[in-house]
């Protein structure tokens, strides 16, 4: 009885071990995994222009075992997406744009969803395809846009307004470096909207150190003088 007792004491004690040889295998799997992961074409995310791209190979035997999501996160039930309208500087706010969710409220109602002399509720294919092309940006407002915000009474205010929102994020810039185009990786998509209206409006982001910040800032000078 007591070798019995041992045998099956022992059973329970090693039965977590496996033979290194075999951990090797399972690591040489996941990184194949990973490979066809990034090559798969029905993983490819359209309204973002971008492939699924694996980062690590730690979760791969995970994500087939996901049948349900519960969460309380309104983020998880909604698009969550975030647009960057409206702004507000020395007092004075700036934007026309507005949200999809005013545009189906209007439509809804049938009355024209008229912001500054402009019917939002008529579809402009220029300005929808420029929307789609620059997701989280959906301002609008002469008084800034094309560098007109140097004509502004408090045109430094401004200007320190663009370069805190262009400095004070956690987001990575991604290069491509056939394009030239620069994309942005943010923990939240609130940091990505800023960051991109912040790119769209002078002042580009693009690079990041441990001690540094690059940016590629519009020149009032320059603008003023044109």
């Amino acid at each position: 009885m007591a070798a019995i007792y041992h045998f099956l004491t022992a059973l329970l004690l090693y039965g977590y071990l496996i033979p290194i040889s075999l951990y090797v295998s399972i690591e040489i799997v996941k990184v194949l995994q990973s490979i066809f992961i990034n090559q798969d074409i029905h993983m490819y995310y359209e309204e973002t222009d971008k492939p699924a791209h694996a980062r690590t190979s730690n979760l791969n035997e995970e994500l087939g075992q996901v049948d349900t999501i519960l969460s309380d996160k309104t983020g998880t039930l909604t698009c969550n997406s975030m647009e960057f309208i409206k702004f507000s500087v020395a007092g004075t706010a700036y934007g026309y744009g507005v949200t999809e969710v005013e545009k189906a409220m209007a439509k809804r109602n049938g009355s024209p969803l008229i912001v500054n002399g402009k019917d939002y509720g008529v579809a402009d294919p220029a300005h929808d395809a420029k929307k789609s092309s620059i997701k989280g940006f959906n301002f609008d407002d002469d008084r800034i846009m094309d560098g007109n915000w140097v004509n502004e009474p408090h045109s430094d205010v401004i200007q320190n307004f663009f370069r805190l929102l262009a400095v004070c994020h956690t987001a990575i810039p991604d290069l491509d470096e056939e394009t030239g185009k620069v994309t942005y990786e943010a923990e939240s998509p609130d940091e990505a909207a800023f960051v991109i209206a912040a790119k769209e409006l002078g002042f580009e982001f693009f690079n990041r150190t441990q001690s540094s910040v690059s940016v590629n800032e519009l020149d009032p000078c320059v603008m003023q003088k044109s």
